[in-house]
């Protein structure tokens, strides 16, 4: 049986970026303390009604590194005290370069985290006020420089293209820069508009890249990334040999997670389910916790059939029919011929033996074939 996936939310962050819908926001030093002790009393309710067995836990946000060493070590002695481990647990944490110190760092060495998660998402610092980021260039070099010294060498760097202002030679530079550091996790995304930003209040006064601009900044992701071996095995992600992220592959291979946290989402117990996103109503949850897999109904075998190849053909390697019929006890040839057949045609899925998957073209409409597997 697949050992689960841990994820913890987080918040808390300085300020709310231009493009940025998660739940998250800016808070005071009582706020954070109480959030964290509810927090750990969720995560101890929890391990007493099931013993959970991970491989890897993602403290995401918001921005984690926010919180002061003293919580952040509260935090991850229950994590490591509550759930089962495994020896070699991917153990993630997301970080803003301007929240980062050397300190820090060697702190959450020493409690276990060998994984971190950099929100750079630009190297130029006109592109980074477009964004609302809080650091700039300078701040990334020496979070970067104390995470090295502190031991990390398993390191995402995040970076954002398509947003206003950016020109192919802005992101060219990004990137290259980027990868003169040798993260070994490359995670790049499109600018997406989401209601209730800052980017979607005021897009029309703003400049964004075209859609072949926008396709053309992608292309070049790909190809560079590729040139300087970092394989593309997700939509959005980029890796070295070995580097994948395992945190994430679980949600895209449909393995069931827990989420902790406020508004944080779990697939458990074959139910999907999501905490309160609103803070004063998670404090009351996680302070006379009841499990939500008890509350929320199980997904049909049409819904976890969807997810499966939606999620599925977010990867570089696709879907196989083997892995599908291991899953489900039947062929997803015999559901989805027509449409396997139709994209084919299209150009935009490709098939070698029993696996399907988004071809070049594919990648550039992936939101629509995907959106074909989806059953009633």
């Amino acid at each position: 049986m697949s050992k689960l996936g841990i994820y913890v939310h987080i918040p808390f962050c300085i300020k709310k970026c231009n493009y940025c819908d998660f739940n998250s926001f800016p808070s005071d030093a009582n706020t954070q303390e109480r959030y964290i002790d509810a927090l750990i009393n969720e995560i101890k309710s929890l391990c007493k009604i099931k013993k959970i067995s991970a491989d890897s836990v993602f403290i995401g946000g918001g921005t984690p590194t926010i919180l002061s060493d003293e919580l952040l070590e509260k935090l991850i002695l229950t994590i490591n005290e509550n759930f089962d481990l495994a020896e070699k647990t991917e153990f993630t944490i997301e970080c803003n370069p301007k929240t980062a110190s050397l300190k820090s760092f060697k702190l959450l060495k020493s409690l276990g985290v060998n994984r971190l998660s950099i929100g750079v998402q630009s190297l130029d610092d006109k592109i980074l006020k477009t964004l609302g980021r809080s650091h700039n260039v300078k701040d990334f070099l020496e979070c970067y420089a104390a995470a090295k010294i502190a031991g990390f060498e398993n390191i995402n760097f995040d970076l954002m293209f398509a947003v206003p202002n950016q020109t192919q030679k802005s992101l060219e530079k990004t990137v290259k820069t980027a990868v003169k550091f040798e993260p070994t996790h490359i995670s790049a995304y499109g600018l997406q508009l989401e209601e209730n930003t800052y980017f979607y209040e005021n897009k029309d006064t703003l400049s964004f890249p075209s859609d072949e601009q926008n396709r053309k900044m992608y292309d070049f992701l790909i190809s560079y990334l590729e040139q300087n071996g970092y394989f593309q095995y997700e939509i959005s992600n980029f890796a070295k040999k070995g580097f994948e992220c395992k945190h994430n592959l679980k949600y895209w291979d449909l393995t069931e997670y827990v989420g902790v946290g406020l508004g944080a989402s779990s697939f458990y117990q074959g139910v999907r389910y999501q905490n309160p996103e609103k803070l004063d109503r998670y404090f009351e949850f996680a302070n006379s916790f009841v499990p939500l897999w008890e509350q929320n109904p199980k997904q049909t075998e049409n819904d976890l059939i969807s997810e499966f190849m939606f999620l599925g053909l977010r990867l570089n390697k696709g879907v196989s029919n083997s892995d599908f019929m291991s899953k489900f006890d039947k062929s997803m040839f015999d559901i989805y011929k027509d449409i396997v057949d139709k994209n084919i045609k299209a150009g935009l899925l490709n098939r070698e033996r029993d696996r399907i998957f988004l071809s070049k073209k594919g990648f550039d409409f992936a939101n629509t074939v995907m959106s074909d597997f989806l059953l009633d």
